[in-house]
């Protein structure tokens, strides 16, 4: 029988190797990465439309549900560089909060499906028996619901607003993440160092914090990169339908929807909204897409 010495040794070597191996995987991921120019162009928008949503208050000329009358309805303009909507209010202003919103439900939405979905997939990929059998059959139910449609339902039976939204967006957004998990702890938990950590003792959430999650990364970082963009695009879609975001606050589907009756006349209410929309969208489209190549190169090989 090998000694708690030994086998302390080898688990070493190997997490050590583990994280060299990682680190070097991240280093020529970057590096592909920064060879793709679309990629770095579509960096470039995300991280600026990032800061415009951190540093809204000072970069908006105007706050976002001022409304000055008798500038009501006008073009781009001087003043006005998108223009004002029926109400008076800036609309450059307003796209800029509304980026701030967006992208605020976006990452919340993410990071509250990170930490439930993690977890529940750990679970799922590690337990055996009735526990499992369970964990399975909720993935399954949840995977089953379309889920633009379940965020309706939701957003309908709660009301409108953002902590409703994130919520609703949430609940259909974790399963994958907990799919993604327990497929990696699949994978990985008869690998030779999870096998040591458990042979010295480690407790489930020992091994799944310093041995599983860290190998997981490339998946979740896909994942979420990948997830964004669908969030933006389904928060719109609440929004434009009037079970989003809630008045007086500025998204871009609201200010689409409210553009639509008037496009004939007003054509600039609902031009700059889509194209910030669509902006937003393909830029981390595009970044995701090139993360996912960056991070598994051999995809581009099948």
């Amino acid at each position: 029988m090998a000694s708690t010495a030994s086998i302390g040794g080898a688990i070493g070597k190997t997490v050590g190797s583990q994280r060299a191996i990682s680190g070097g995987a991240f280093g020529a991921a970057w590096r592909r990465l920064k060879r793709n120019k679309p990629a770095t162009v579509s960096a470039v928008i995300v991280i600026l439309l990032i800061l415009v949503a951190i540093f809204a208050p000072v970069l908006a000329p105007y706050d976002y549900d001022q409304s000055i009358i008798q500038d009501a309805g006008q073009f781009p303009n001087s003043k006005h560089l998108l223009g004002t909507d029926l109400l008076g209010r800036d609309l450059l202003s307003r796209l800029i909060y509304a980026t701030r919103a967006s992208l605020s439900v976006a990452f919340a939405v993410q990071l509250t499906a990170l930490l439930v979905g993690v977890p529940f997939g750990f679970l799922a990929g590690l337990k055996r028996g009735v526990v499992e059998n369970v964990l399975n059959a909720i993935v399954m139910v949840f995977n089953a619901l379309p889920g633009f449609l379940f965020a309706l339902f939701l957003v309908t039976a709660l009301g409108s607003g953002i902590p409703q939204l994130i919520f609703a967006l949430m609940v259909t957004t974790w399963i994958g993440y907990a799919r993604i998990m327990r497929a990696e702890v699949l994978r990985l938990r008869n690998r030779d160092f999870v096998l040591a950590a458990q042979a010295l003792g480690a407790s489930m959430w020992q091994i799944a914090l310093r041995h599983l999650l860290p190998n997981s990364l490339t998946a979740l970082i896909i994942a979420v990169a990948l997830g964004i963009p669908g969030t933006i695009y389904a928060e719109a879609g609440l929004s434009f339908l009037g079970l989003g975001i809630r008045d007086p606050i500025p998204s871009w589907g609201k200010m689409i929807s409210d553009g639509i009756p008037t496009l004939r006349l007003f054509w600039h209410l609902i031009l700059f909204p889509l194209l910030a929309l669509s902006t937003a969208t393909l830029s981390f489209m595009f970044l995701a897409d090139a993360l996912r190549d960056a991070l598994d190169p051999s995809r581009g090989k099948r």
